[in-house]
């Protein structure tokens, strides 16, 4: 099954992908940003919310299925289960 055989390579680019960004992370350059990235950040943690509501509740999800699989258990997923 193409799904399994992907999964490795899926979960190892992850990893590479979570080193690089903790690499080039400066929480002196996070600091300096703070005014902008704070906000930004909540205001796209809201609307990316949101429209998932929105789209669960259009498609005729429950709004926990919207909000993210782990608040629904008919849509349970735990990052490296089978």
């Amino acid at each position: 099954m193409l799904a399994v055989r992907l999964r490795l390579p899926a979960l190892i680019g992850v990893m590479l992908l979570m080193f690089g960004v903790g690499r080039h992370f400066s929480l002196d350059d996070l600091m300096e940003l703070h005014g902008t990235a704070l906000p930004g950040a909540v205001l796209q943690i809201g609307v990316a919310t949101l429209m998932g509501v929105r789209l669960s509740h259009l498609w005729g999800w429950s709004i926990g299925a919207g909000i993210g699989p782990q608040y629904d258990e008919r849509h349970l997923f735990i990052a490296g289960s089978g």
